[in-house]
């Protein structure tokens, strides 16, 4: 006597198990916690150009580690939770990145 196939089954368990149950937790729209350390960096930034571009470069460097190459804006800092939110760059200036350096730049808008 032949036993049962259980590759039908096992592809159907599997198949339930990466549907999960129909709901679909979307992360990016859960806001980031913010941690104290979170909090005073922000806080830094809020108060220094330099302390802001320091914030900026450190979340490129966490980019580049999930992702093969750079985002397109800084914006995608906080949509794929790098970062809670941006920093306020100074008046009349905006954060860009410099492809060239893959470093977070301080231009004039």
């Amino acid at each position: 006597m032949k036993p049962p196939r259980l590759t039908p089954l096992l592809l159907a368990l599997a198949w339930t198990a990466t549907i999960g149950c129909g709901e679909k937790k979307d992360a990016n729209r859960e806001p980031l916690p913010l941690t104290p350390e979170t909090q005073k960096q922000l806080a830094d930034a809020e108060k220094s150009p330099e302390a802001s571009l320091a914030l900026m470069n450190d979340a490129m460097k966490d980019w580049l580690l999930r992702h093969p190459e750079y985002p397109k804006t800084v914006q995608e800092f906080v949509t794929a939770r790098v970062l809670p939110k941006l920093p306020t760059p100074p008046p009349g200036k905006e954060f860009a990145i410099d492809r060239t350096r893959g470093v977070v730049v301080l231009v004039d808008k």
